[in-house]
């Protein structure tokens, strides 16, 4: 949570937009140029329809008071923010009739039947390489295979050389030399691996890994500079010099906002990296050096709590109902695969093989 500051600052910014609204600018226009949410804002912040349930609680109540063309007398405050809302249409609450939804039930049959069939495409290509009914060759001249060789890389290697997969790199060094390995699906579809060649482990020559030795050990000096920066930056602080006088000598951010421990850390990362350490400390402490590890890099730091705000309890309603709402939405997602079941079950689908061609 933000502190009283930072909070009153964007609620006297959402004012004054809402006193513009109000005094005739369009709401779509100021949407586009001040939101925060930079998807709604691409559309004027429009959110499209939605229902109870789907929003957080402060936001569906203040929603579902006004009247079709309202607009709210002042910013709502949620835990996203704060919201100037515009009712543009309302439609009556009704169960959808089977036409509102065919082309969603539509979708998620295509999507299934695509998954299903190049699953079994892929374990009947496998059967027919086994089997020795056709051979690779055949296989790639087929429309929907493709061939795609690839370097030589290591077991766990996410690397350019290969398939960014870790089942298909694994399941590959399992194989003997040209014999085919069961289909392996991935995000890009089903793979059937074939190992043309293996190379044993070896140390490589100099000259072969100069370039990353030598990035290596300069990011491992740099490591250790950090280090040593942050432990002289604490001893220093230990004997009286200020963090305003440390900042001359080093980099020092200075966060106005609270965060808890599933927040995060402004320029930092997730709060729970540091939780442990961090939490127990009083108001005016400081931390040891703690690692900081971003992009495959570490670099090290030392905070100081500059104040703590106990827990506001009269939010845990909210956030339980916020909880709520998200299961709602899974359990509606749950009810609709169910309904899809049913109707399977009782009914006699039938796929349009050319849509999904």
């Amino acid at each position: 949570s933000a502190s009283a500051k930072a909070k009153n600052k964007v609620k006297a910014r959402a004012e004054k937009l809402l006193e513009r609204i109000k005094n005739g600018e369009d709401f779509a226009k100021l949407a586009r140029q001040f939101s925060e949410d930079k998807v709604s804002a691409q559309n004027g912040g429009d959110l499209g329809y939605f229902s109870r349930g789907q929003m957080v609680p402060n936001f569906e109540k203040a929603a579902f008071a006004l009247a079709e063309g309202g607009l709210t007398s002042e910013p709502v405050q949620s835990p996203y923010g704060y919201h100037i809302i515009k009712v543009t249409q309302i439609k009556q609450e009704h169960t959808q009739p089977l036409a509102e939804v065919s082309k969603q039930i539509e979708a998620l049959l295509k999507k299934e039947r695509a998954a299903s069939l190049g699953e079994e495409m892929a374990e009947e290509a496998y059967l027919e390489l086994i089997e020795g009914k056709i051979d690779w060759e055949q296989l790639a001249a087929r429309a929907e295979w493709r061939e795609k060789e690839t370097d030589f890389f290591a077991k766990d290697d996410l690397g350019p050389n290969t398939v960014p997969d870790l089942g298909f790199t694994r399941a590959a060094f399992q194989l003997a030399p040209d014999e085919p390995g069961p289909p392996v699906k991935t995000r890009d579809g089903f793979i059937i691996p074939r190992l043309l060649e293996r190379k044993e482990s070896y140390l490589p020559r100099f000259e072969q890994v100069k370039t990353r030795v030598q990035g290596d050990l300069r990011q491992e000096k740099a490591s250790r500079l950090a280090r040593q920066a942050a432990q002289a930056a604490a001893e220093k602080f230990k004997q009286g010099v200020s963090f305003a006088e440390l900042a001359k000598e080093g980099e020092i951010r200075e966060s106005e906002d609270f965060f808890s421990r599933q927040g995060f850390i402004s320029g930092i990362g997730p709060a729970r990296n540091f939780a442990a350490e961090l939490f127990p400390l009083e108001k005016g402490e400081l931390s040891a050096v703690l690692p900081v590890r971003r992009g495959g890099k570490t670099s090290y730091a030392i905070f100081l709590v500059q104040d703590k705000e106990a827990a506001d309890e009269s939010k845990l309603e909210t956030d339980g109902q916020e909880l709520r709402a998200e299961l709602l939405a899974l359990k509606q997602e749950e009810r609709l695969q169910s309904w899809l079941a049913e109707l399977r079950a009782q009914s006699s689908v039938e796929i349009n093989q050319n849509l999904l061609d």
